[in-house]
């Protein structure tokens, strides 16, 4: 052992070495650089290994982005041209795959970021995720139904005698209560004019662009429901609708004391409001031909008879296409309220209005 001050002495003579101080073979092999020949079996070893993801810790993982994350939560589109559907989610990860849930319960070969559905059931409130996975972990996506689908329908219309609206071949959807089809209510003051009046299916929009034509929102009738109101002085168009039509429902309050036109098509009155000889749906080329049929709140009212309507009452008017009329099957220019503006101009108020491109049954 070597006596304390021994030792102080070499660690203070240590200290104050410097490079200048060392013989060139000692700087020589300092300076020297090591090559693959020079290192141990073990150390090269341990150089050649291949780290593998799930050696690292999960904190590492995850600042290198490579566990599974949900980047994009699903969301759904229908298309009511096709009658089909697709839900898209996207996940962030290395090397991920994807694995498609019905109701918590896979689907076979549904295996793409992408689920394309033929012919869905669009009530059956079925939910839909994705587990997205990888080597080192997996991560479950938020559920979804086809209720939430861009361009989905909605829940069901009921009629007075309860019967529900079907859903397949709906091709048009104005609701009152969400003019610009985001899928959410609209929050505008009543008396707001309304310019663009968009289907919650298809790419419909009627719009105006006359401030003075320009019909307004309103509350229909004493519900906190929303209308679109029109004055008898204004209309909505849509130039390019295109839509193949064989039935419409509309919910509607309206004034029977006017020959007016509620719908119209181009050039013809598709329906049309008649006072002579008692309120009544007359001459709409819509309906007039044969096989045509006209109901109101469920009840039959044949083409040619007085039925007395009630002004300003809420009702729900379902009517179907007659053949071999002016009307050919679809609507090329759609007219709410009329179809010019030296039209009769309709004085009442929709709630909703659907069309489909089958009859449907009454």
């Amino acid at each position: 052992m070597l006596p304390k001050s021994v030792l102080e002495d070499l660690n203070s003579s240590i200290k104050k070495i410097k490079r200048d101080m060392l013989p060139d073979n000692v700087l020589a092999q300092l300076d020297r650089k090591l090559t693959r020949s020079d290192l141990p079996a073990d150390v090269l070893t341990d150089l050649n290994r291949t780290i593998e993801l799930n050696s690292l810790s999960p904190e590492v993982l995850s600042a290198l982005q490579v566990t599974p994350s949900i980047s994009t939560q699903p969301f759904a589109r229908y298309d009511w041209r096709t009658d089909s559907a697709t839900i898209e989610a996207r996940g962030h990860g290395h090397n991920l795959s994807y694995q498609w849930l019905k109701n918590g319960k896979n689907i076979a070969g549904a295996n793409a970021p992408v689920l394309e559905l033929s012919n869905p059931v669009l009530d059956d409130n079925a939910t839909y995720s994705v587990l997205i996975s990888n080597s080192v972990g997996q991560t479950t996506s938020q559920t979804i139904t086809l209720q939430q689908a861009i361009g989905a329908p909605g829940f069901p219309l009921a009629e007075a005698n309860a019967t529900q609206v079907p859903r397949n071949g709906l091709v048009l959807w104005l609701d009152a209560n969400d003019l610009n089809a985001d899928g959410l209510a609209d929050n505008i003051p009543t008396g707001t004019l309304v310019d663009s009046w968009k289907s919650k299916v298809g790419d419909a929009n009627a719009t105006q662009s006359t401030e003075l034509l320009k019909p307004k929102s309103n509350f229909f009738g004493d519900t906190n429901l929303k209308a679109v109101a029109f004055d008898g002085g204004d209309y909505l168009l849509d130039d390019n609708a295109g839509l193949p039509v064989q039935h419409i429902f509309a919910v509607y309050r309206g004034n029977f004391d006017r020959n007016d036109v509620m719908i119209s098509n181009e050039t013809s009155n598709l329906i049309q409001v008649y006072t002579d000889h008692g309120s009544r749906f007359l001459y709409g080329d819509f309906f007039k031909e044969d096989g045509g049929t006209i109901r109101v709140s469920g009840k039959d009212c044949p083409k040619y008879e007085s039925h007395n309507y009630r002004t300003w009452q809420t009702d729900l008017l379902t009517t179907s296409s007659g053949s071999g009329g002016s009307y050919t099957g679809t609507i090329n220019k759609l007219g709410i309220g009329a179809k010019t503006a030296t039209d009769n101009h309709w004085e009442g108020e929709f709630g909703e209005i659907l069309f489909y491109d089958r009859a449907l049954s009454n």
